[in-house]
């Protein structure tokens, strides 16, 4: 399989052997640039003595399954730190985000019901247990305890 990349409208293939060695991350500590048959490395943070040397392959401000697929396609499964404090995060939130889930077709039935009978009024307590839903999410994040730094917590 060629990599294919797109570059003013025009696809092409092509073969950087060192840059070849270098592997995907979706926190990447450098990016690249081709320039014709060039391809450039330039480090986008410090990196220290020893640090692998990483650049995206995709778009990393998709998200979390998007580039999951993303990887799949290129024969890996990323575990840099970001995918895998994402992935912690994700099953610590699953059982908020299925209460979420009953709540949105409870609040579609009860908006529904209310629209259905002329005159009729509703607070729609299923509304009111969204609010709750995303403060006790908004706790595990604050308090996840694979986020460390103030960078990981702005992620």
């Amino acid at each position: 399989d060629k990599a294919k990349f797109v570059q003013r409208g025009q696809d092409f293939s092509g073969l950087w052997l060192l840059p070849s060695f270098i592997n995907h991350s979706c926190l990447p500590n450098s990016s690249r640039l081709e320039m014709g048959s060039a391809m450039f490395i330039h480090a986008c943070k410090p990196i220290k003595r020893g640090e692998e040397i990483t650049f995206p392959y995709f778009d990393i401000l998709l998200p979390l399954p998007q580039r999951q697929g993303r990887c799949e396609n290129w024969g890996f499964e990323c575990k840099c730190r970001r995918c895998i404090v994402e992935l912690s995060i994700k099953a610590a939130l699953h059982p908020i985000t299925a209460r979420f889930d009953e709540l949105h077709d409870k609040a579609v039935e009860e908006s529904n019901a209310a629209r259905s009978q002329e005159g009729f009024e509703s607070d729609l307590p299923a509304c009111a247990e969204f609010a709750k839903l995303f403060v006790e999410a908004e706790e595990i994040i604050r308090d996840f305890p694979l986020l460390k730094t103030e960078e990981e917590k702005n992620w």
